[in-house]
């Protein structure tokens, strides 16, 4: 028999896996016709994150891995720099989520903007080092602001639709962060 914190924990695994391949599709998809040049945000990393920063179990080492090569072979990025820079913001979020717990949604949105911020300046400055062509930097910059600014409904889509929250203090196996 499995034991129901174990299944729960692969099951959402799952759940966030299926969620990210709908937004690899939907980012595949030709959907910008028209005059809009808007960058779509990074939702792919705002799950994640919204994920990570409530239960840091749910998004484990190997699952920042594959995601972030595959999505740097199926976007045409160069390949492992966003995934290095995924798997430092994911630590740096599972170390601030343990050592928080349970935080309001202003401080969750100050370390959000600080993580989302650096990854995305530590993605320009190396693929700047390494003389990679890149979009221009107002591209990069309106991204990121996109992203900041769904955030907080990609959070309440975790939290209400997926039930993903904060563990609660008296589970103590959803304190310890398996995974």
């Amino acid at each position: 028999m499995v034991d129901p914190f174990t299944l729960e924990i692969w099951l959402k695994r799952l759940l966030l896996l299926c969620v990210i391949i709908f937004m690899v599709f939907l980012k595949l998809l030709p959907l910008q016709s028209g005059g809009s040049n808007l960058p779509w945000p990074d939702l792919i990393l705002c799950f994640m994150a919204a994920w990570a920063i409530r239960r840091p179990a749910l998004v484990s080492l190997g699952m920042v891995v594959v995601v972030g090569l595959a999505t740097d072979f199926l976007f045409i990025r160069a390949p492992g720099v966003w995934t290095i820079i995924l798997i430092l913001t994911f630590e740096a979020l599972r170390v601030q989520a343990r050592r928080e717990g349970t935080m309001s949604f202003a401080s969750e949105m100050g370390i959000i903007f600080v993580v989302f911020t650096s990854a995305f300046i530590a993605n320009r400055l190396i693929l700047l080092a390494f003389g990679v062509a890149q979009p221009p930097l107002g591209a990069t910059v309106l991204e990121l602001f996109m992203s900041l600014l769904f955030y907080p409904l990609v959070a309440l889509i975790t939290v209400f639709i997926f039930r993903v929250r904060h563990p609660d203090p008296t589970d103590l196996q959803g304190l310890r962060g398996r995974g």
